[in-house]
């Protein structure tokens, strides 16, 4: 046998590929992928950030209402690294002022793929700080007029 008569005896009708798919394979894939995981890193960013600023609102909040005593800082950041998926507490503190609560909280996110570290130079810090009123305003009247009563300035 020839080895045309091969070559047409093995080939059938619609076995070509055409070199559009190696073109999709090599350059429409990598990008719709790069994609996906730069909106996936977006969204865990966001709801860590989202995360964070709640639990610092609500752990002040909370000691305004209930008058505890304020935490040490090593307690405060455990009590912020709550639900986080990828950011990790590596600073915050809690303050008592005479009027105010003082809460503020630091986390980073790192990743270590190589093109997303290249765009987003490697890590991500999220900061957030929040005040609230230690003294509620009933409290804040009864306060001001004890102090007028006894002169106390």
């Amino acid at each position: 046998m020839r080895k045309q008569d091969i070559k047409k005896r093995n080939r059938k009708k619609g076995d070509r590929v055409s070199a559009s798919y190696t073109l999709e394979a090599a350059f429409v894939v990598p990008i719709i992928f790069g994609i996906l995981f730069a909106l996936l890193y977006f969204l865990y960013y966001e709801h860590d950030q989202v995360l964070l600023r709640a639990n610092i609102k609500q752990e002040i909040i909370d000691l305004a209402k209930n008058q505890e005593e304020i935490p040490k800082d090593k307690t405060w950041r455990k009590q912020l690294q709550e639900n986080l998926w990828m950011a990790k507490v590596d600073g915050g503190s809690v303050r008592k002022t005479a009027m105010k609560i003082k809460g503020s909280g630091k986390a980073q996110m790192h990743l270590h793929i190589p093109v997303m570290e290249y765009f987003l130079a490697g890590q991500q810090e999220i900061s957030w700080s929040y005040d609230c009123d230690f003294w509620q305003p009933e409290q804040m009247l009864r306060q001001r007029d004890t102090i007028t009563k006894t002169g106390d300035q």
